[in-house]
């Protein structure tokens, strides 16, 4: 079962983005457990379901409740059944890699020939509803989890440094089309940034100084897509981080998310006592 994330239906669906029914609640709570070393992951998850129509369907067989997992990496697609009660759903190693979606759902599992209305929206009162066996009722919001060791690279294992002799003086630019997200640096300051680097007090400075501006500028980009840049390997380092720190690039303050993708830059600053004078 794959849906789109913009999908409308021509039927009641309970979900926290439409106002269909009058009252009732569907919410799953999620705790992710990983093993980094084996990729083997466990979710604990607990349900609230309120909607006494919806508990009934399940309560007596004609509907389910589960989750669509999705992930591309692995290329591993199925709706798991959930209990009402909570529980946990366990995935062997190698199963899931990298970033993987998560989409909780209540659909029909038999055929419902009358599908009451009472609690419904009256748009959708008067004709009576019938329902085919995977109809969805119910839908919470689709999250996801970033799987293996990717996330846990050090920022600037994706960057390198590049001399660009055609940049005006004193200014950088970026080259995403690599593996590692290069930063041109034209030729006056290129030793100067080199030699910040390899000091102690100089790498909080290039730290807010280079890779800060740069962060923001791929947020930027990926703003728009990333797509063009999926065999990069910086891309999937990027894209790993933002998962497992709740970024979304094409939704976020980019001052903000730069700041917590390098974790406080500023702080290397304020913690330096040569740079402070101390």
């Amino acid at each position: 079962m794959k849906l789109d994330a913009d999908a409308r239906f021509p039927h009641p669906v309970l979900s926290p983005d439409t106002t269909d029914y009058l009252q009732g609640v569907f919410r799953t709570t999620f705790d992710v457990s990983e093993k980094p070393d084996t990729s083997e992951v466990r979710l604990d998850y607990q349900i609230e379901l309120d909607e006494p129509t919806l508990r009934e369907l399940i309560a007596s067989d004609h509907a389910a409740l589960g989750i669509s997992v999705t992930c591309r990496e692995t290329y591993y697609s199925r709706v798991l059944p959930l209990g009402l009660a909570g529980g946990q759903v366990n995935f062997e190693p190698g199963t899931l890699m990298g970033r993987v979606t998560v989409q909780p759902m209540i659909w029909t599992r038999k055929v419902i020939a009358s599908f009451p209305l009472g609690n419904c929206h009256e748009e959708f009162h008067g004709t009576p509803l019938s329902f085919s066996a995977g109809t969805v009722l119910a839908l919470d919001d689709e999250f996801a989890i970033s799987v293996g060791r990717e996330k846990l690279a050090q920022m600037e294992t994706i960057f390198s440094i590049a001399l660009f002799e055609e940049l005006p003086a004193g200014s950088f630019s970026l080259n995403l089309d690599a593996d590692r997200i290069t930063v041109l640096v034209a030729s006056d300051i290129y030793e100067t940034v080199n030699t910040l680097r390899g000091l102690g007090h100089g790498k909080p400075i290039t730290l807010n100084t280079v890779f800060l501006p740069a962060v923001m500028q791929v947020l930027d980009v990926l703003r728009e897509g990333g797509e063009a840049y999926d065999g990069r390997r910086w891309y999937r380092v990027f894209q790993e981080k933002c998962t497992h720190l709740n970024i979304d690039p094409a939704d976020c303050d980019l001052w903000e998310a730069a700041q917590k993708l390098l974790q406080a830059p500023f702080l290397e600053i304020h913690k330096n006592k040569e740079l402070l004078g101390k």
